[in-house]
């Protein structure tokens, strides 16, 4: 393997690992305190950067798998419509119209899934139901999060 190879790799490793952990922060920053203001925008960008990132790695050194594809999914909806950031969303919380016992569910931040909305390529939107919808963001990119930082190419 040539250095310019290498080199190139570990960048996009690295861009990767930044922009993932910025991702991890604020999500754990919104959980324990960012719900309550309703504060969303850093999880908004850090998701689209670690998005583009996982394309920028897997396009070279990755097969088109499921989880790639359902990665491509977002990020051509992110790309193509901006509105739809809105795949995710805020589950859990507390609600009014109390009935004893109380139960608070936990916050979670999980994937939001239309399946009215229309796409080019229905497998990419088949894999982001299957492995994506409704769970929650972090827990759905941690295989390819760990395939990336540990460079393990499937092409």
């Amino acid at each position: 393997m040539n250095d310019k190879y290498c080199s190139a790799k570990l960048i996009l490793q690295s861009n990767f690992e930044i922009v993932y952990n910025q991702l991890r922060e604020a999500i754990q920053e919104y959980l324990e305190s960012g719900h309550t203001k309703g504060e969303f925008q850093y999880i908004e960008a850090y998701l689209a950067a670690t998005i583009h990132s996982i394309m920028d790695y897997a396009e070279r050194y990755m097969k088109n798998d499921a989880i790639v594809n359902a990665c491509r999914y977002v990020n051509n909806t992110l790309k193509h419509n901006p509105q739809l950031i809105t795949h995710k969303k805020i589950t859990g919380g507390f609600e009014f119209a109390i009935s004893f016992p109380i139960c608070i569910e936990e916050i979670k931040v999980v994937w939001n899934f239309d399946k009215d909305l229309s796409v080019r390529r229905p497998e990419q939107q088949q894999a982001f139901e299957m492995l994506f919808a409704d769970k929650p963001i972090l827990e759905t990119l941690e295989p390819i999060a760990k395939k990336i930082l540990q460079g393990i190419e499937t092409k």
